[in-house]
């Protein structure tokens, strides 16, 4: 366990997705206290990080893609496999383009879809590779997608982009926000428990480690889908 003292109000408690501890709170706190209180919670946490870790132990090496685990071949272009479970393709960089791809098509069709049916309006989509987050909404109204959703269930895809879009109308994560979301997906609170399991999931999965540090002329090129109207 690591003890970070900073200048900060509260101290608060990080746990990685591979069990460590790291408390950070300000100089002079009772740190050895503060744990005493939160045991419950950071057994609890601790917990659901090894049930996750017997879940996919074995499965680290193949692409995990709409919710299943994937064997990855070599092939001349890629492709999938649904029935195999088989995912062929020349090479990562390939692989990771070809994500992209089929992801923007995807939120493409599901913000304009989604949008007209929550009336709202959004700026552009733009198919990202960020380090924390699944998804984000700008203060001009453009959608950002972590191409790592790809490894989502459709359906966990479908809230995200509910949930991105829900901030046209309520920016921050307030009561009234949780009220739109719900309005167009009632089990909201069942996607945002799956998206945790997932971001332990993925944090174990070496295919999509190695598609992370990949960098295609994609990435490079930020130029967004058209905009919506």
């Amino acid at each position: 366990m690591d003890v970070v003292r900073r200048s900060v109000k509260y101290p608060r408690i990080e746990i990685k997705s591979e069990g460590t501890i790291r408390i950070i709170a300000p100089p002079g706190f009772d740190v050895d206290d503060f744990i005493r209180k939160k045991q419950n919670w950071i057994e609890d946490k601790l917990g659901r990080i090894s049930s996750v870790a017997s879940q996919v132990k074995g499965k680290e090496n193949m692409l995990l893609l709409n919710g299943s685990f994937y064997e990855v071949r070599n092939g001349r272009f890629p492709e999938v496999d649904a029935v195999k479970r088989v995912v062929t393709t020349p090479n990562l960089p390939k692989l990771r383009q070809w994500l992209r791809e089929k992801l923007r098509e995807e939120m493409d069709y599901k913000s304009k879809l989604l949008s007209r049916l929550m009336g709202v309006k959004y700026g552009r989509i733009y198919i990202r590779r960020q380090k924390t987050k699944w998804a984000s909404c700008s203060g001009k109204g453009n959608l950002s997608f972590n191409v790592s959703i790809m490894a989502l269930p459709e359906i966990l895809r479908e809230y995200i982009v509910v949930h991105e879009l829900s901030h046209q109308l309520e920016r921050n994560h307030t009561r009234k926000f949780w009220r739109i979301v719900e309005r167009q997906y009632p089990d909201y609170r069942k996607a945002k428990e799956e998206l945790k399991r997932y971001s332990l999931i993925l944090a174990r999965n070496e295919v999509w480690k190695k598609l992370a540090e990949e960098r295609t002329d994609a990435d490079e090129d930020m130029e967004p889908s058209s905009e919506n109207t």
